[in-house]
């Protein structure tokens, strides 16, 4: 089961590939993992480890804390009854 976490960690490292011209066969050949599995963490479906996370975050040479902002809280729609 998805959770909001790892799919918002699967985004932001998605971001941070595209950013720099890369793509998901990048990131399996870096990590050593199948696309199949690359695709799972990029979407939330599996999580990424704590030496992946610090892998993905030297070779894009970002801080690790980046992967793990807060998420900001869902703001309700105007004019649409909670």
């Amino acid at each position: 089961m998805k959770r909001l976490e790892d799919v918002a960690i699967g985004a932001r490292v998605h971001s941070e590939l595209v950013l720099r011209g890369l793509n998901g066969k990048d990131l399996g050949a870096r990590l050593d993992l199948p696309q199949t599995s690359v695709s799972r963490r990029l979407r939330g479906i599996t999580r990424f480890s704590a030496t992946e996370i610090a892998s993905v975050a030297e070779w894009l040479q970002v801080p690790v804390s980046s992967f793990f902002e807060p998420v900001p809280p869902a703001r309700p729609m105007e004019g649409v009854a909670s």
